[in-house]
């Protein structure tokens, strides 16, 4: 391939067409390259504003909140197969599978193969985060 460019390069169409018009080839590259970077700080611009916007919303519980975050946190309830507990307002499942291991459910996701339902309520915390995060990153 390099050949072949190598070989272009020293062509009569080469010389006759690219050479003189080169000058304005780059004159139009650069063009494309300052409305690129003028179009980015514009859409940075906007972010920023959108972000500053966001970030004095006032946030409340509504009424289906108050009744959700009204219960109490990180309390499991429930027997030696399954057991659920309110993390950031949402219920948490922590339940056994068909080969004894536990897994947890949260917000329709899940993870699997702790050995016991101590090991699994102990890395819920982490899994609610983790979740969280998760969905953060997918707005």
């Amino acid at each position: 391939m390099y050949n072949l460019w190598e070989r272009f390069c020293q062509s009569k169409v080469f010389v006759l067409f690219y050479a003189p018009h080169r000058r304005r080839l780059l004159a139009h590259e650069l063009s494309l390259a300052a409305r690129g970077a003028s179009a980015y700080k514009a859409v940075a611009s906007l972010v920023t504003s959108k972000l500053e916007e966001e970030s004095s919303m006032k946030i409340e519980l509504d009424g289906g909140g108050k009744v959700k975050m009204a219960a109490p946190p990180q309390q499991w309830h429930g027997d030696e197969v399954m057991q659920t507990a309110v993390f950031a307002g949402e219920q948490m499942m922590a339940v056994t599978d068909d080969a004894g291991r536990f897994d947890l459910h949260y917000l329709g996701f899940k993870t699997t193969g702790f050995a016991s339902l101590e090991d699994a309520k102990a890395s819920a915390q982490a899994f609610a985060r983790a979740v969280l995060a998760h969905m953060a990153g997918l707005i």
